[in-house]
């Protein structure tokens, strides 16, 4: 047998029964075996740096002769053991070999080129899956390791109490300089046909998704026609976006140029809107061309995350542990429960922002949220960051509600597709007259199809399906709530996806149902749609969490346009933006 004879040949006999055991009898099933799979065949060290420098041989030996004769005339191969330095890492774990390829330096060959054929040293490491970490590994001591597993709940890097957005209220700017702007963007217009069809639509209110092409188009072919250097500079893109809000008043200024931001240590938000995304694009085209050069701009000016200060006195401490000591051991009476959660929201909530703490380890500490009326001081955490948000969505959701459910039929009525879609999935909503909680639930349902899955800056796609069902999570019986819910929970478990609040919905829907939020584990139950809506809304910003990438900016316009909060360093998403637009909607 080849394993028998391979083991023979370096001295560790004394394993063929552990590997016939095993079933490793073969040459290929030999060369299938891992790291963790030989340290459960060969226990000791030494005896596994012996095996692994045999099979590392081994392995280089299965590549074609062809290739690595051509290989060996361009580069040496070298086989380094890297072992563990003293103190930096456990004794008994073994660091994977690593193939180095080096090329000597040489003389500059006077020899013709080689080949596009022939093979590079990066190819070499390729055949012997020696290649780069993927994406979400390191790099520790030559040994490719996967990255820490991630806690259940996905802290949101972006919210803090303080809140941040570009200054686009055109109201603040003169009467004289509106003028100035307008005129800067009609004459632009008037001197193309595109841009006089654009002038037209405008005359007759028919402005749609073609004539904001034909508008970014000629404004960004006027720019680019008229700049020296074939640049556009942020301030102009700042301009050009308030110009376009004030010809057009129902537009956004979002949808058109929304700034980058530096978020220092190498990290940054890119710029983002239709005016940029087309000023990017003919760039790229000009510069492949050879008519314009590439250069690098420096990024805009860094913003520096100030630390919050949590420093108290020697008596203060002392108070407020001891608020906390009782905190997290008593739930009852409600009432002393909330006025000890008030009296410590500032430092608990800083605290808590400012630490490694995941928000599944927060709620573990305090038994007062894992009860029902949890919900309510998860309301008292948000009032305190955004004290005059508290009733924003229960007074403006009904009429936002009513627009969605018309945009939606207006849009049934221009696209056939899309009717039969809404007509598979809300059957009621195109035919019958719904009560309030029907025309609630329809409308946050509505929502996954009138806005683009997913959330900006992931590559990954969503279908309309999953961003619906990570939104709502639906059970026709009360009696198989509880075995639903784990399961759920189980199969993100698996698929190692956060979980994070969300909307739970049980019985027949939609006339007879009862509405939840589910907050790691613990349900909280809502007296109707637009409270466990709000519930879970306010869960995300009290316990620093990010939405749910599937359904993010279903979140992000409920954040934006109904709760108008816009946070620090976030940046504008252009297609929640669009569809505010198409709903008549502005954030404050």
């Amino acid at each position: 047998m080849f394993v028998t004879k391979f083991l023979g040949e370096i001295g560790l006999t004394q394993y063929q029964e552990t590997f016939d055991e095993n079933g490793i009898n073969s040459k290929d099933l030999l060369l299938l075996l891992t790291d963790k799979e030989v340290r459960e065949l060969i226990p000791q060290m030494g005896h596994r740096l012996i095996f692994w420098q045999a099979f590392v041989k081994l392995q280089s030996s299965q590549i074609d002769p062809k290739e690595k004769d051509v290989e060996r005339e361009s580069c040496e191969e070298q086989l380094e053991i890297q072992m563990v330095a003293p103190g930096s890492a456990d004794p008994n774990t073994f660091i994977l070999p690593v193939f180095e390829v080096t090329t000597p330096p040489q003389a500059k060959p006077s020899t013709p080129k080689r080949p596009k054929s022939s093979q590079s040293p990066k190819k070499v490491s390729r055949r012997l899956n020696l290649t780069s970490p993927r994406k979400g590994q390191g790099v520790l001591q030559g040994r490719v390791t996967k990255s820490p597993k991630k806690a259940p709940f996905a802290k949101h890097p972006l919210i803090d109490q303080s809140t941040y957005i570009e200054d686009y209220d055109v109201t603040k700017l003169p009467e004289k300089e509106k003028e100035e702007r307008i005129k800067y963007i009609t004459d632009i217009l008037e001197t193309t046909l595109d841009g006089k069809t654009v002038l037209r639509s405008k005359e007759i209110d028919r402005f749609d998704d073609v004539m904001r092409k034909y508008l970014v188009d000629c404004i960004i072919n006027h720019e680019l026609k008229t700049s020296s250097n074939i640049r556009i500079l942020p301030d102009k893109f700042k301009y050009l976006a308030t110009a376009i809000k004030i010809f057009f008043p129902s537009e956004s200024p979002y949808v058109y140029y929304t700034p980058g931001v530096s978020l220092g240590k190498g990290k940054k938000i890119n710029p983002r809107g239709k005016l940029f995304e087309t000023y990017s694009r003919k760039r790229r085209v000009f510069t492949s061309h050879g008519l314009c050069e590439t250069s690098r701009r420096k990024g805009e000016a860094e913003v520096i995350d100030e630390e919050v200060d949590v420093q108290l006195t020697e008596d203060d401490k002392a108070a407020t542990d001891e608020i906390f000591a009782w905190l997290k051991l008593q739930s009852d009476p409600y009432e002393e429960v909330e006025s000890k959660w008030k009296v410590t929201a500032d430092f608990r909530i800083k605290k808590f922002q400012n630490s490694n703490e995941t928000a599944a380890e927060y709620m573990g500490r305090f038994a007062a949220l894992r009860k029902d009326f949890g919900q309510r001081l998860l309301k008292l955490d948000f009032q305190f960051l955004y004290p005059l948000k508290e009733k924003e969505f229960i007074n403006k959701w009904p009429l936002i509600g009513e627009k969605i459910i018309d945009y939606t039929k207006a849009r049934c009525q221009q696209s056939s597709s899309f009717k039969l879609q809404i007509k598979a999935k809300f059957p009621t909503v195109l035919t019958e007259t719904l009560c309030e909680e029907e025309r609630n639930f329809a409308a946050i349902s509505l929502l996954p199809f009138l806005v683009k899955p997913g959330e900006l800056g992931s590559k990954r796609t969503y279908t309309q399906a999953e961003s619906l069902d990570t939104l709502i999570f639906t059970v026709k019986t009360p009696d198989g709530l509880k075995a639903a819910l784990l399961k759920r929970n189980e199969t993100r478990a698996k698929a190692k996806t956060p979980i994070q609040p969300s909307l739970i919905f049980v019985g027949s829907l939609p006339t007879n149902f009862d509405s939840y939020c589910e907050v790691h584990e613990s349900l909280y139950s809502a007296s109707s749609i637009i409270d466990a809506i709000d519930i879970c809304f306010k869960s995300f910003f009290a316990l620093n969490l990010k939405y749910p990438s599937a359904c993010a900016r279903v979140w992000h316009f409920i954040q934006r346009y109904v709760y108008n909060i816009t946070v620090r360093h976030e940046k504008a998403d252009p297609n929640v933006d669009l569809l505010a637009t198409h709903l008549n909607l502005t954030s404050e």
